[in-house]
């Protein structure tokens, strides 16, 4: 039991450099747009390039971990990551920032990959369920505290300073995946590696009809997810005038909220079913993104109509995604890491069309947030009710 809190431990860090790298800077959109002299759209434009670099490193990281082992592949992501922090900490203008997000996100992406991957080597089944909600649980708490730290650190340091400390938390993480991480890859082998073995591989993965249901669950609600990052800094302190920290404590809210879902998951999911709570979750945050477009249709705006949905359609989504997770990469036990990356790149693909989206948008009501609230639920349900009609036929 003490090696399975390790590991859990350990995956929960390595995971965590994603969630700190993505939302420490959030509050500080506002100040870097005015640093920069350019536009907010095209500093929303980091947020979009880290979540591609997430994607690309899950298509690289898990097929190589199969192969390789996860450590080796760990420690060299943490070092890219780190490589990007210190480019964004002393670039010159926007345009180095973007480039240093990019790093910063492949490399992030092979830790929040590989410490998944971590989790399943030792789990599995409804297991596996509960350790990703516990996962996901402290996850979020580290992603809802990031933005409100990132609120104080932008008040009294400014938005250089979250790279520095973000830099520093990578050097942690590096350090204990050298030092303290055990191989867990108990299947690692090259031919994993070779063109026809993968492509099996693959085609295993992508034949799998609810793997596929699954992964489009996760890219709808990182979608929604993303859409909330990307817009919430926005709207909140340029259009209602918040300030960095008190966007950082509504930030920290949302996350609780999260925190919130995911224990109760943790707690149902065994007695009601991962396809009940997969439904629930999916009716939440579609009520959420039908309230906010009939709000913004009536031009009702304030903190509260925003922050309010917000909260609710997150807690929607923290009984989607640890599900779909521990659903979709059951079946696969000897190349999870194959299982992980697809269901990783499609959930980020899903992040980067939204966030990119949301970048080019007006961001001065909650429409274009609430259309995809609403887009991505109504899509959701219709998943989940044909995953459960698959499940109803073969029994």
């Amino acid at each position: 039991m003490k090696a399975i809190t390790l590991i859990f431990i350990l995956a929960v860090l390595f995971a965590a450099v994603g969630s700190v790298s993505s939302d420490l800077y959030l509050p500080s959109l506002p100040a870097i747009a005015e640093g920069f002299h350019v536009s907010i759209s095209l500093t929303q434009i980091s947020v979009a390039v880290f979540v591609l670099g997430l994607c690309l490193a899950r298509i690289l990281f898990g097929p190589i971990s199969d192969a390789c082992g996860r450590k080796r592949p760990l420690i060299f992501g943490l070092v890219i990551c780190f490589g990007g922090s210190l480019c964004c900490l002393f670039a010159p203008n926007i345009y180095i920032l973007i480039l240093g997000r990019l790093l910063q996100g492949f490399g992030a992406g092979g830790s929040n990959t590989l410490g998944r991957v971590i989790l399943r080597d030792r789990l599995e089944g409804v297991k596996l369920a509960e350790f990703s909600s516990y996962f996901s649980m402290a996850g979020i708490a580290m992603m809802a505290s990031a933005p409100l730290f990132g609120g104080y650190i932008q008040h009294y340091f400014g938005w250089r300073a979250c790279f520095l400390i973000l830099s520093v938390f990578t050097i942690v993480a590096l350090l204990a995946a050298i030092f303290l991480l055990p191989e867990t890859n108990l299947y690692r082998n090259k031919s994993y590696l070779k063109p026809k073995v993968l492509i099996a591989s693959l085609t295993k993965v992508f034949t799998d009809c609810k793997f596929i249901s699954y992964a489009l669950l996760l890219l709808l609600s990182y979608a929604a997810l993303l859409a909330w990052l990307t817009s919430g800094p926005v709207i909140l302190q340029k259009v209602i005038g918040l300030t960095p920290v008190m966007f950082g404590w509504i930030a920290g809210l949302v996350g609780v909220c999260y925190f919130c879902g995911a224990f109760i998951n943790s707690r149902w999911v065994s007695k009601v079913g991962i396809h009940k709570m997969l439904m629930l979750g999916s009716c939440i945050t579609f009520l959420v993104g039908l309230f906010m477009l009939i709000s913004g249709a009536l031009h009702y705006l304030n903190a509260e109509v925003i922050v309010i949905p917000v909260m609710l359609a997150i807690f929607g989504l923290s009984l989607i995604v640890p599900n779909s997770y521990a659903a979709g990469l059951s079946p696969f036990p000897k190349t999870a890491g194959v299982a992980v990356a697809m269901l990783g790149t499609i959930q980020v693909i899903g992040g980067f069309v939204a966030s990119t989206l949301i970048a080019i948008l007006p961001d001065k009501s909650q429409l274009p947030l609430g259309c995809v609230f609403f887009l991505t639920a109504l899509l959701s349900i219709v998943v989940v009710f044909r995953l459960i009609t698959m499940s109803s036929s073969k029994t």
